[in-house]
């Protein structure tokens, strides 16, 4: 009876133990409460935005070229062709961008370590000469022996609430994000080199056109004065033709700054200094005929971009942010175990012997108690990191839809002075042909 007696007894105390522990780890995951902090923002979808004329809701499926994809072959230019090859390999805001997304791969390879066992190996070597009038008496006093040891350790988290996966999936996608910012700053360079290179090519047809303008008008002072010395004029009308021939003197020294100007804008571009290595020739750039401006663009190609891509891996990096921001309110456990073996005395290889051995299994329990706000301010921080990640899409995704309703509006406007200068060739060109006419009949 006394056994069973205290069998009973031991049985209560052991479930009492348990009901203990269990409120006390409740009442212990109570004081790191991650509650009542949430996200405010969300993000903007195209559906949701209001469209000009040009773009539409209608869905298309977006595009994955990346923007190394050579566009600007559509002109037809050599020239230009070989100029982007060249920015493309030395500008160096790309030389930037390329270095952060080997940072990002750098912080990538860190991150993955996480999530994989860790093997660690401890050793020393070394020579003691034990004292005399200390804690050890002969044969240890006074003797010389070897200190010698090592240690090899692994452990592996079980990550029971995904914290290490959204740590991996984080930099994950910040290094997708640095990539797509790299195609980002390729298609501005791409930009920014044509609409130079373009300017260029109107700068020297204008160039063209004043000096034409100028010879011109330098023959009409020429004839002006001979009438004027014929006396078949008057001084004032040789003063206009002066004058019209100095406007046209002024234009094209104007002309020929602005072609200087944009000359080194380009050699800029390509990142070989303020002159290209080869003198630019006049731009070739054509078209083609079957070239109409598009109708009707679906707006959600916008998120193609590489830029809204970038802002929206980023976006889903910060939300895995939070993720592991909340994780760590929970208990973490770690599996750890060493092998090992320790000798102070004897020979060199002592502490390689069986009877040297050490070893232990640890595995280990982390469970936030009283942290002073710290878990709750991380989790503050990072929710907050979100809504900021959300509104620099969204600002991401209005300035887009922007710049693309601008492109639409500025491309109508100019196929319609296109056609309106089309009209005026034509009409110059029949006058051309009847003033030939009359000149030729005398």
């Amino acid at each position: 009876m006394y056994y069973l007696f205290m069998n009973r007894i031991a049985h209560q105390v052991s479930t009492l133990r348990v009901s203990a522990i269990g409120a006390v780890c409740a009442l212990l995951a109570a004081c790191a409460n991650p509650s009542g902090i949430l996200p405010h923002a969300h993000p903007t979808t195209i559906d949701q935005l209001n469209v000009s004329s040009g773009l539409s809701h209608q869905t298309k499926e977006e595009s994955s070229a990346s923007a190394a994809q050579a566009w600007w072959h559509a002109f037809h230019d050599r020239q230009l062709d070989a100029l982007m090859t060249q920015a493309l390999r030395h500008n160096p805001d790309l030389a930037i961008a390329r270095a952060r997304i080997r940072q990002a791969e750098g912080l990538s390879e860190a991150a993955g370590a996480v999530e994989r066992p860790r093997v660690d190996l401890d050793a020393h070597v070394g020579r003691a000469h034990w004292t005399n009038n200390q804690f050890f008496p002969p044969p240890f006093g006074g003797s010389t022996t070897w200190d010698n040891g090592f240690n090899l350790s692994a452990s592996y988290s079980l990550d029971l609430w995904g914290k290490n996966r959204a740590i991996v999936q984080a930099a994950e996608d910040r290094l997708k994000a640095s990539v797509e910012a790299r195609n980002a700053a390729a298609l501005l360079l791409s930009s920014q080199l044509v609409s130079a290179y373009l300017h260029y090519a109107a700068g020297v047809a204008l160039l063209r056109t004043a000096t034409e303008r100028q010879a011109d008008a330098d023959r009409v002072v020429q004839i002006e004065r001979i009438r004027l010395n014929h006396g078949l004029t008057d001084a004032a009308h040789l003063y206009d033709a002066q004058l019209t021939a100095a406007r046209y003197q002024e234009d094209v020294a104007t002309y020929s700054g602005d072609l200087h100007l944009r000359a080194e804008q380009i050699a800029v571009l390509t990142g070989r200094g303020t002159a290209t290595d080869i003198p630019l020739q006049a731009p070739t750039v054509a078209l083609g005929d079957d070239w109409s401006v598009p109708h009707d663009v679906p707006a959600n190609l916008i998120g193609s971009r590489p830029d809204i891509r970038a802002r929206r891996l980023q976006m889903e990096a910060a939300a895995r942010d939070i993720h592991v921001a909340r994780a760590a309110f929970y208990p973490d456990i770690n599996l750890a175990a060493y092998v090992g073996g320790l000798a102070a005395s004897g020979g060199f290889s002592r502490f390689l012997q069986s009877n040297s051995a050490h070893y232990g299994v640890v595995p280990a329990l982390t469970l936030p108690i009283f942290e002073g706000g710290r878990l709750r301010g991380q989790l503050r921080e990072r929710t907050a990191a979100y809504d900021e990640a959300i509104a620099e899409y969204n600002k991401a995704l209005l300035t887009a839809l922007q710049q693309t309703a601008s492109a639409l509006t500025q491309l109508h406007t100019l196929a319609e002075r296109r056609a309106a200068l089309n009209d005026a060739l034509r009409a110059a060109t029949e006058n051309e042909k009847r003033a030939e006419q009359r000149f030729a009949a005398g």
